[in-house]
């Protein structure tokens, strides 16, 4: 009988250290007509830095990171809102047919990056930077990671340069 009450009691702190389910959100068909409408060759040009900010005043350069060039549609529009603003998770995978429209590059040592031949339109430009750090506790040292992603909306034109500095 003791055993029973001992587990019962396990069982019941258990149950209330459970994490709470993320919020979810479910992803709008892909729009293939919408996407289908967007401009596929271009001369503008964007580009910046990916870099931030520590409380203590440090510039962090984000040498070797990926950023990104979303179109804006309704989709993209969808996706920064649940899943990069407000974290939620998605339901089902987003639609893969998407990513074809998506530009990507890597950037240097020095943080910078640049998109050459960028059709004229409204974009996301997304990057992340991230990095570790040790903090003392009376337990001993903890790794705690900092950082975080950048979103800016921009808006490319034919023989423009787009300058953007993405910082979070």
């Amino acid at each position: 009988m003791r055993n029973k009450v001992v587990m019962l009691v396990a069982a019941a702190l258990i149950s209330g250290c459970a994490l709470p389910k993320p919020e979810l959100w479910t992803p709008m068909a892909f729009d293939e007509v919408e996407y289908g409408a967007l401009k596929k060759v271009g001369s503008g040009v964007v580009r910046g830095s990916l870099f931030a900010k520590t409380v203590g005043g440090d510039i962090k350069i984000g040498a070797g990171e990926i950023v990104r060039l979303y179109p804006v549609t309704k989709y993209t529009e969808q996706l920064y809102r649940e899943q990069w603003i407000y974290k939620k998770q998605a339901t089902h995978n987003e639609d893969a047919r998407y990513i074809t429209y998506v530009r990507q590059t890597t950037t240097g040592i020095d943080g910078k990056f640049e998109f050459t031949n960028v059709p004229p339109g409204e974009y996301f430009a997304f990057g992340g930077i991230y990095w570790k750090t040790v903090r003392a506790t009376s337990y001993g040292p903890v790794t705690e990671t900092q950082g975080g992603l950048t979103i800016k909306r921009i808006s490319v034109s034919n023989g423009k340069v787009t300058d953007v500095a993405l910082a979070p």
